[in-house]
């Protein structure tokens, strides 16, 4: 019987285990095709009492996230109720590497809009207040999608959008 070494046998192992490394790592992966309007309406209608929902204009995109070459198409949505802010924003880019940059563009957007806006929020719809602190941002393939909602309602969103994006 061949004796085989300690070495060899680690040797093997080691070999095995890189071998199934790969195949271990969970790559997911998202569609990159679907319109961010058609996104947006769907998104919408899954989420409780978003509101009559009104677009903001390519202008106001362009004013508040400036010329950007990170993102190709765009729908942003907002209640139009007088006391209720709710928002999404959903931007497809055209790579991975720009979405990964705007996905940090679109965290300080929401960052922003609550330290901006809470004081004001409050003084008129204090109820309100909560979805600026539950504000997020996060990145689907080359889609960034924003929220501002009440935690149920943003959660209702992402899952929709994911399961709208997911292969």
């Amino acid at each position: 019987m061949k004796k085989i070494s300690i070495s060899s046998l680690l040797s093997l192992a080691l070999a095995t285990f890189l071998v199934f490394l790969p195949s271990c790592k969970k790559a997911e992966k998202y569609r990159d095709g679907i319109s961010c309007k058609e996104l947006s309406i769907e998104i919408r209608d899954e989420v409780d009492n978003f509101g009559e929902a009104m677009p903001y204009s390519e202008e106001d995109i362009r004013l508040i996230f400036g010329s950007s070459s990170l993102f190709d198409d765009f729908s942003v949505i907002y209640s139009s109720e007088p006391n209720d802010i709710n928002e999404v924003g959903i931007f497809h880019c055209p790579d991975e590497s720009a979405a990964k940059k705007f996905l940090a563009v679109a965290k300080e957007y929401v960052r922003e809009e609550e330290e901006n806006k809470k004081a004001f929020v409050a003084s008129y719809a204090p109820l309100e207040v909560p979805k600026l602190e539950s504000a997020e941002a996060r990145r689907y393939g080359n889609y960034v999608i924003y929220t501002i909602l009440g935690e149920d309602a943003k959660e209702e969103a992402f899952d929709k959008a994911k399961e709208i994006l997911e292969k």
